[in-house]
């Protein structure tokens, strides 16, 4: 029941961080998204989507509750189907203020993962994970070890395809590791 908060918690930090990485910096967002017919979302409705993304991680955060874990789990599955449509065509979300590279599997199977737990949670264990953090320095230790966390699953949105890509191409000649290629 423990990892299921934690799961929760994780995976409703991720959701604050890419909410603040649209209102910090919305062109990512803009830039990716293609609305049918070649039409960008505009800017000002990315920074509502984030700004609703924000209020809605920290209210899991720190009211918890069935319906706020639900839809949590809504909103993952939704990115889902964002982050499928973005696959298909080739181009990345910008979903944490990223525009470097396209969506991976991952990035399909961390949105799927998240629901499930979010799922989870909200039958199993409805309590902000808030709640259930320890008092004094194992508490500040556990909120750092979850916002490690948090910032690892960024990473693997972020700079995992990227990372993925160069092994991909191991002779490309931009990539300093890479001992075949002459300066």
């Amino acid at each position: 029941m423990a990892l299921l908060v934690v799961a929760a918690a994780v995976a409703a930090g991720l959701v604050a961080v890419a909410g603040v990485a649209k209102l910090l910096r919305p062109a990512a967002t803009h830039n990716q998204l293609v609305l049918p017919g070649g039409r960008r979302v505009p800017v000002v409705v990315v920074r509502l989507l984030g700004a609703g993304e924000l209020v809605l991680a920290v209210a899991v955060l720190v009211v918890g509750g069935a319906g706020l874990l639900a839809a949590l789990a809504l909103v993952y599955l939704g990115f889902l189907g964002v982050a499928v449509h973005q696959r298909s065509a080739g181009r990345g979300c910008g979903c944490l203020g990223d525009s470097v590279g396209t969506v991976g599997i991952t990035h399909l199977a961390l949105n799927a993962l998240a629901a499930l737990a979010l799922v989870s949670a909200a039958v199993f264990t409805p309590v902000p994970p808030v709640a259930v953090l320890p008092s004094g320095l194992a508490g500040v230790s556990t909120l750092g070890l979850l916002g490690v966390a948090t910032a690892l699953a960024a990473m693997v949105l972020t700079r995992l395809p990227a990372l993925a890509a160069l092994q991909a191409d191991p002779t490309d000649p931009t990539d300093p590791t890479d001992a075949s290629v002459s300066p």
